[in-house]
C-alpha cells in the first residue's frame, strides 16, 4: 500500500482513495484465512514503517490541526485508537468495518468531566 487517503465530513460523507499494487493486494486477500486474518492483512499491506496523518478541520476551514503518528497496532481502528490515546489523551474506542461496496465506522471518546475539562482549559491558556 503506497497511499491511502480518506475524508468524512461532518454530515457523513465519506471519500477515498488507495494507490497499490492491485495484483499483490488480491493474492495477500487470497491467501488470507482465519479468524485473524483481516488484521494480519492490514500490517502485510501497510508495512512495518507506515504513518497515519490525522487532519482535524472546523467548518471554517480557517481552523486545521494535524497529527502524524506511526501505525501501530494489527489494523486501522487500533492504530487510530492509539493516535488518539496520544494526541487527545481521551479513552477512544473506533469500529471499522467494509466489505467491496460499502464501509462505515463509529468513534466513541469519553468525554472530560467538568473538572477534567476546566484543568485542559487551564494548562491550554498556560501554554500558550
Amino acid at each position: 500500500m503506497r497511499l491511502l487517503v480518506a475524508q468524512c465530513t461532518h454530515d457523513f460523507r465519506v471519500r477515498a482513495v488507495a494507490r497499490c499494487d492491485e495484483a499483490a493486494v488480491s493474492a495477500d486477500a487470497s491467501a488470507a484465512e482465519g479468524a485473524g486474518a483481516a488484521k494480519s492483512l492490514f500490517r502485510r499491506l501497510v508495512g512495518e514503517a507506515g504513518l497515519i496523518t490525522v487532519t482535524v478541520e472546523a467548518e471554517e476551514k480557517s481552523l486545521r490541526y494535524q497529527g502524524i503518528v506511526p501505525v501501530t497496532g494489527a489494523s486501522l481502528a487500533e492504530s487510530l485508537e492509539a493516535y488518539f490515546a496520544s494526541s487527545e489523551q481521551l479513552p477512544t474506542r473506533v469500529l471499522l468495518s467494509a466489505d467491496e461496496a460499502h464501509g462505515a465506522g463509529m468513534l466513541v471518546q469519553k468525554l472530560p468531566s467538568a473538572e477534567d475539562a476546566s484543568e485542559i482549559r487551564s494548562s491550554s491558556l498556560e501554554e500558550a
